[in-house]
């Protein structure tokens, strides 16, 4: 394979050795990632996803391995902000906002800006009725 490449006139006789352990630290790293990703799918079998999961997540494998595709692996799962589905404030128990006056819009836009002084919050009294 060096030989073949012509990119060098001459290979020295460790060469292949140096090459053979270079392979095995891949293999090796490839695999106890995969191995990661299973264990946390709680699955024993490792399927081609899960290795382009794992080499996708990892950034050394993923800039080695940019330009492959591995057979039956899908594709990484990744949906957007902008289209994912907005969660209703009702939904999850929490009251609206009240509408604010110009006038509160305002001294929160003061409140918020850069070196402006930081207030210390109210702190309400709790009744007893809201304890279990």
């Amino acid at each position: 394979m060096l030989k073949k490449d012509k990119s060098t006139r001459r290979v020295g006789s460790t060469a292949p050795v140096f090459m053979a352990g270079v392979l095995e630290y891949l293999a090796a790293e490839v695999l106890e990632i995969t191995g990661n990703v299973c264990r946390q799918n709680r699955k024993k079998k490792i399927t081609p996803r899960h290795m382009m999961i794992a080499i996708r997540t990892d950034l050394d494998l993923d800039e080695f391995a940019r330009d492959t595709s591995i057979d039956g692996s899908g594709c990484i799962p990744n949906i957007p902000k902008l289209l994912a589905p907005k969660k209703s404030k009702q939904a999850s128990g929490q009251r609206e906002p009240a509408q604010s006056t110009p006038e509160k819009s305002k001294q929160r836009d003061l409140d918020s800006a850069p070196g402006a002084p930081l207030k210390k919050k109210k702190k309400h009294a709790s009744s007893g009725a809201d304890a279990n």
